[in-house]
């Protein structure tokens, strides 16, 4: 596992996190280090605890033990400290509706301090709102709030950006967008981190990836580290349709690691294909395609969390 080599190098460090909400314990000792001017990826399953670990850092939510610093800064004790320095996208994006969006960013700019009034229309511009700016917010679509709400985040040109789902609800323009944005501010000496469920946009931007299941660091390392390293070679399989959840229990009876995916095809562990050609057609499934998958964030994702693709698809997190 990677790790800084000096407190210097970076922007958030967790150790030992540990929190429950009666018996359900989230977070179970989790370590977290992230470096400066990187984009981070934060991943797991639904319930792994990302949204709370997210909330503890914002001192949205008391840990029961453990330790949180951000920018030098110990969370919640010095939280005040690191006002204009932290940026965050938590959760639904709230709008005051009866305000236009402009008019939405101008009170939060005049609660910050320091944001002038051509600032907000720069933003404006750069999340894609400014023919909208004077509509009212809440005429604003769910991905028009995920927009405002990152303009938001931005108006105090903060040093660390803490974003949860941001691309939830953006067309494919508007991720598009948010790809360019964060990049743009990672270039610039900014510091993402980045929680989201679009695995592949996570592997596209990030620099650093940590994975974590059952409230537990999994996974850690530079991103093209951690897919050089992973485990088997990987093959895109295709069965008949309707017979994936089957050819998937037969391959790993016969001790291939196998997982359907949401394209409705099968990721495939095997050193040789022939392995797989011939336990599905021994069990009279016969293939439609089968190719070289390389190794991708997806498969390295449900290969460590053997999630099913439902849990990568779906948009949400724990509920506490």
């Amino acid at each position: 596992m990677a790790k800084p080599t000096s407190a210097s190098d970076t922007a958030i460090v967790i150790r030992d996190l540990r929190k429950s909400f009666g018996h359900l314990e989230v977070l179970r000792g989790l370590d977290l280090d992230v470096r400066r001017g990187s984009i981070t990826g934060f991943l797991g399953p639904n319930g792994a605890g990302k949204t709370t670990t997210i909330r503890a850092m914002l001192g949205l939510v008391t840990t029961d033990a453990g330790s949180i610093r951000i920018l030098g800064r110990h969370v919640p004790d010095e939280l005040v400290d690191l006002r204009g320095r932290l940026g965050a996208v938590v959760d639904r994006p709230s709008v005051y509706p009866p305000l236009t969006g402009r008019a939405n960013l101008r009170v939060l700019a005049g609660i910050a301090g320091g944001v002038t009034a051509s600032r907000v229309d720069v933003l404006l511009e750069l999340v894609g709102l400014l023919p909208a700016a004077d509509r009212k917010a809440g005429t604003y679509s769910h991905g028009m709030r995920q927009r405002l709400a990152l303009a938001a985040a931005l108006l105090t040109e903060p040093e660390l950006l803490v974003l949860d789902e941001p691309a939830s609800g953006l067309d494919p323009a508007g991720q598009r967008d948010l790809r360019r944005i964060l990049t743009d501010l990672r270039d610039t000496g900014s510091t993402i981190l980045l929680s989201s469920h679009v695995l592949p946009d996570v592997q596209l931007l990030c620099d650093h990836i940590h994975i974590i299941d059952s409230g537990r660091l999994i996974a850690s390392g530079a991103t093209e580290d951690l897919l050089a390293g992973a485990h088997g070679t990987s093959w895109t399989v295709d069965v008949p349709a309707g017979s994936e959840t089957e050819a998937a229990r037969i391959l790993g009876a016969g001790g291939l690691h196998a997982i359907p995916t949401a394209s409705g095809t099968l990721t495939v562990d095997a050193a040789d294909p022939a392995h797989i050609t011939r336990v599905l057609g021994e069990a009279g499934i016969w293939l439609r395609g089968l190719s070289p998958g390389g190794t991708d964030l997806e498969s390295l994702f449900l290969h460590l969390t053997e999630a099913s693709p439902d849990t990568v698809s779906r948009r949400g997190e724990e509920s506490p």
